[in-house]
């Protein structure tokens, strides 16, 4: 007769195992029972509708201004009513009668540096944009070239002059809707 004879550590898996099992079995019993369940609660005669049955049209844990869908306002202005710096771009490449393109190249001529100026000098004040953000918008240039055309421009203005009848005309072309 070859007998098996499980050794210490089968021995200790086996009687987990069947108490595992036993737990199992008690547990599922109780329920059957009704025991289960603590005093005072007692189970539904009836199921339980689903949420979605219940809540058809409610909106549950968020505010109601999150579902206003948003007016469009335009490719001109942003949804706080700032002008875009695209826009910005166009409206001084177009009172200085030079393209687009010129305005956003590398290009250190008289005639382009100073409109590219105003129109940094107009992304930060009317558009409210970060000096690094103006540099990427105006061809890829460093923030320290958007900083010293708001400096430089700011104080152009502040001595009044030629710059500061430009800005003041632009400022108003941009802002009136």
């Amino acid at each position: 007769m070859n007998a098996h004879f499980p050794t210490p550590t089968q021995a200790l898996a086996i009687g987990r195992r069947r108490a595992f099992h036993q737990t199992i079995a008690d547990g599922a019993a109780k329920l059957a029972t009704g025991r289960a369940a603590p005093a005072g609660l007692a189970f539904p005669a009836r199921p339980v509708p689903r949420i979605n049955e219940i809540a058809q049209g409610l909106t549950i844990g968020l505010p109601d201004w999150y579902f206003v869908i948003p007016k469009p306002c335009g490719d001109e202005y942003d949804p706080a009513g700032r002008p875009r710096v695209s826009f910005i771009q166009s409206t001084v490449a177009k009172h200085f009668h030079i393209p687009l393109a010129e305005l956003l190249s590398d290009s250190r001529t008289k005639e382009v540096v100073r409109p590219r100026q105003i129109a940094m000098y107009f992304a930060k004040e009317l558009a409210a944009k970060s000096m690094p953000e103006i540099g990427r918008r105006f061809g890829g240039k460093d923030h320290t070239t958007a900083l010293h055309a708001h400096r430089k421009i700011s104080r152009l203005v502040a001595e009044g002059g030629e710059v500061a009848r430009t800005v003041a005309i632009l400022k108003t072309v941009m802002t009136e809707r």
